[in-house]
């Protein structure tokens, strides 16, 4: 797993499963699978019912592969940064398997009643190769300017033929450097984005002035924090 949430107002915990491609509800009283966010192809003695059916009407939904920082923004409402590598399961029959190279951010929303999931929004599919990090990474919602914050971390530069590739060799004698994007996103636009040739798990904007800035060293869990007045 590469992430935690929880949800108060449904007393429930997401984790993110990296390694098999799915979302996970579970209850944190009970610590029964309340439901699973991903494709339902090719999981064996699980119940299927607890999976979700893409709502009608979405030519653009995408199911996540090898996601990362799946978060609530609220009961019904799941970000998360959905790396796509490896866009198929192995019982997906060849002519079906997309093996396009690109990574989303994307926000589902989920209605447990009728188990149907729906695609809000998502973005980085169009910058394929240059947007595209098959590990690490990172998505959130700052609501009061109502932008997203994006870390594609471990995009694959190749400085000898000055392009993207999907693949990168970490041989002595490579060309190809990892490169993080931290984007600033309001819909489709890109508002800001900084660049470090440098690999990055996952960014956060904060306020400076408004939360805890230095940790005591000499006393364990104590904070202080500076407020601008």
């Amino acid at each position: 797993m590469n992430s935690l949430s929880y949800d108060e107002a449904t007393d429930s915990v997401l984790m993110s499963n990296r390694a098999i491609d799915a979302v996970v509800c579970v209850d944190h009283a009970t610590q029964q699978i309340n439901w699973i966010l991903g494709t339902p192809e090719g999981w064996t003695n699980t119940d299927l019912s607890l999976f979700f059916t893409p709502a009608d009407g979405q030519a653009d939904f995408e199911w996540q592969f090898a996601q990362h920082n799946a978060t609530f923004l609220d009961s019904t409402h799941i970000l998360l940064f959905d790396n796509g590598t490896n866009r198929y399961k192995t019982t997906t029959a060849e002519a079906d398997q997309n093996t396009g190279h690109y990574s989303r951010a994307v926000l589902y929303e989920i209605d447990t009643d009728t188990m149907t999931i729906t695609q809000l929004w998502s973005y980085g599919k169009d910058r394929g190769l240059e947007w595209h990090s098959k590990s690490f990474c990172g998505a959130s919602y700052d609501a009061e300017n109502d932008v997203y914050w994006i870390c594609s971390g471990t995009t694959s530069y190749d400085t000898a033929t000055d392009a993207y590739v999907a693949t990168a060799s970490y041989s002595a004698d490579s060309t190809v450097e990892t490169r993080a994007k931290i984007d600033m996103v309001r819909g489709d636009d890109l508002l800001y984005e900084l660049v470090l040739t440098a690999s990055c798990y996952r960014a956060e904007r904060y306020d400076p002035y408004a939360y805890a800035a230095m940790m005591d060293p000499e006393t364990p869990g104590t904070t202080y924090s500076y407020i601008a007045e």
